[in-house]
């Protein structure tokens, strides 16, 4: 790895690292074709609210893609949805959910105890639980998250209220099951091993060079703290994780800082300018998006008091934002009806009159994604 670059101006370090991640996120000048080719590229993406994740994926494809576009992509197989890391659903590609839910998903199982101690689920209750779930769906069988508690009942397995989620999600984090594909508008589960085939059998040392080279491709620039935040895993690990990519990662000190990136995407501020649309460059980003998530430190996009507004209940739970050059400067709500959707703006600062008309083009964007007129309100 090269000695690190040192730079001294504040402004400029911070321009450059919100440039480089509007590139490599695929948010501007996306070289990104299909939903396959977006969830591959940024590794796992945060899925627990589908609709706002299916516009994550959308905002980042070259070209036009429709939901309906996303869930063809979840029904082939090619994507799939699972508790990778940090015991958050996440989606991933399918041939990556053997190696990352064993690398990343295995830091959380302790946490699982403490949650099984407070809704009285047992040692015996919850290997009988895993073992019907197993058996449920051997044979190739899909199964909704309902359609397996009300088995488990049938089983006279007690699934209180929170006991159901709880050992799917088990489940899930021990790679027996995963989410794919979408059945009667729901998202059903079917067996790892009956499903996905283990196309890549990596040694741990593979999977740690191949986690962290993906991440630093498709959120760099970013420190190791934003690494450790967004995997799960430990800072003193990745350090180490971080030499195995010694060849194919570059890094800038930036005040103080170490911020790491792919080598193939050195680049001067001049050279990323290039390839963003005049300002005021407007778009939507999604809730739970990974430009904001993806990171520890978000504030090369989101000032300090504003967190607050996009996080309100300080609890992990984004709310949807508009970005202004790169700047997150708004949140936005959408409520569907019969014939027209409802977009609503709530702005931290005052937009201006040619905000408000860029705006609209990328609300455009958004209606024809979701196929369904939208106005904005």
């Amino acid at each position: 790895m090269k000695k690190p670059i040192v730079v001294n101006y504040f402004q400029k370090y911070m321009e450059k690292i919100l440039l480089s991640r509007l590139i490599n996120h695929g948010l501007c000048h996306s070289s990104l074709k299909d939903p396959y080719e977006v969830v591959k590229h940024m590794m796992c993406t945060q899925a627990q609210d589908f609709n706002q994740h299916q516009w994550a994926i959308a905002s980042r494809v070259a070209g036009s893609c429709t939901f309906q576009d996303i869930e063809k992509a979840y029904n082939q197989g090619k994507i799939v949805k699972t508790w990778t890391q940090r015991g958050t659903i996440h989606c991933v590609a399918a041939e990556d959910a053997w190696w990352v839910v064993k690398l990343c998903a295995s830091k959380t199982l302790k946490g699982f105890k403490k949650r099984r101690d407070y809704l009285g689920i047992s040692d015996e209750l919850c290997d009988k639980a895993l073992t019907s779930i197993q058996k449920m769906l051997s044979g190739r069988k899909i199964l909704t998250r309902k359609e397996i508690i009300h088995n488990l009942t049938e089983a006279w397995i007690d699934m209180q209220t929170g006991r159901g989620y709880h050992l799917l999600c088990y489940a899930a984090s021990l790679g027996i099951v995963v989410q794919w594909p979408i059945k009667n508008k729901d998202h059903a589960f079917v067996l790892v091993k009956d499903r996905i085939p283990q196309v890549k059998q990596l040694t741990e040392e593979e999977s740690l060079k191949e986690l962290t080279l993906r991440y630093f491709i498709s959120h760099g620039l970013a420190t190791v703290k934003d690494f450790a935040r967004w995997s799960g895993l430990w800072i003193t690990q990745i350090k180490k994780w971080i030499e195995l990519c010694d060849k194919l990662l570059n890094s800038e000190e930036i005040d103080g800082q170490n911020y790491y990136f792919a080598q193939e995407h050195s680049a001067t501020i001049s050279d990323y300018k290039k390839y963003i649309p005049k300002s005021p460059y407007i778009s939507l980003l999604a809730g739970f998006d990974e430009f904001l998530l993806g990171y520890k430190d978000r504030t090369a996009t989101l000032e300090i008091d504003h967190h607050v507004l996009v996080d309100t209940s300080r609890n992990g739970i984004f709310k949807p934002t508009l970005m202004i050059d790169g700047k997150t400067l708004a949140t936005w709500s959408v409520k569907h009806k019969t014939k027209v959707s409802e977009l609503t703006v709530k702005s931290f600062t005052k937009l201006s009159d040619e905000d408000f008309k860029i705006l609209e083009k990328a609300v455009q964007n958004y209606w024809k994604t979701i196929e369904k007129d939208v106005i904005l309100s």
